[in-house]
């Protein structure tokens, strides 16, 4: 039997941020704790990360009488008319490879959560993975996923440019339970498992949706799912938009301040129990 919306509608779904941050220690502290981030985390640490729609005014640029406001559609059609090779590299140029500031980096790897998962293809986070040195598998197909070894992974579950495997057109959309089977059930099995904190994204992919929609209906039991909200930009509509799938909002002044709170609390229990 799956999970009845009703039941969750009628919760209180709009946490504080104590009550957010008492969730997520516990989550920590029991070493399940996922964080999955879109690409406002990769536009918070990097200014000059790109927006959707400089992504596709790019790409509408070269494509006359197209307008599509839709970004599958603009892409698919950029592929359709240049090649696959040509959409890459028009993408990928637009990217930052590194952040200037690592702060939010920094602060979430010493959390060490279980799971890091992103729809983003870029490689700042997996930068500062390899730079500071962490144990994390860094996973963007099905292939490094059967060969991963380590129980921390780094899920890129939208590919990246390195693979030539990024998920943006309207036919990759439709193709990911094919190309990414193992990704997609792997990612239902952790989402299903574990405490998870969203940041940074809107739920607009629709391929998650869909796992999303999956849980919904299958899970015997509401997965314990969480969302920070810049309070800047917080809207009450936000909420309701979560609620749908039930995640559980709360509102913060900054991502990094999640982190080193979190720190802050390991490090204290730590010292109370004395561990090294």
């Amino acid at each position: 039997m799956g999970i009845s919306l009703t039941k969750m509608s009628d919760r209180n779904l709009k946490f504080s941020y104590t009550e957010a941050i008492n969730e997520l220690v516990k989550a920590s502290q029991d070493e399940n704790l996922v964080v999955f981030m879109g690409a406002g985390v990769s536009k918070y640490v990097n200014p000059n990360y790109p927006v959707w729609d400089g992504v596709t005014a790019k790409l509408r640029k070269s494509l006359r009488f197209c307008f599509s406001k839709n970004a599958l559609v603009i892409a698919q059609k950029y592929e359709n008319k240049y090649g696959f090779i040509k959409l890459k590299d028009a993408v990928e140029n637009l990217f930052p490879t590194i952040s200037p500031d690592t702060s939010f980096y920094t602060e979430l790897l010493k959390v060490h959560p279980t799971f890091l998962i992103t729809t983003n293809w870029d490689n700042m986070l997996q930068s500062a993975i390899e730079s500071e040195m962490y144990m994390y598998d860094t996973i963007a197909d099905d292939k490094e996923l059967m060969s991963s070894k380590l129980a921390n992974k780094y899920l890129k579950i939208h590919g990246d440019f390195k693979h030539e495997n990024f998920v943006l057109t309207k036919k990759s959309y439709k193709r990911y339970s094919k190309d990414f089977p193992l990704m997609e059930n792997f990612v239902k099995s952790i989402l299903c498992t574990n405490t998870v904190l969203f940041l940074g994204y809107s739920l607009s992919d629709i391929d998650f949706q869909q796992i999303l929609e999956w849980i919904k209906r299958t899970a015997p039991v509401a997965p314990s799912f969480y969302c920070a909200v810049d309070e800047n930009f917080y809207r009450e509509q936000d909420t309701i938009k979560y609620a749908k799938y039930g995640i559980k909002t709360f509102t913060v002044s900054n991502f990094v301040k999640i982190f080193e709170e979190l720190n802050d609390v390991n490090i204290t229990i730590k010292n109370n129990f004395g561990i090294i």
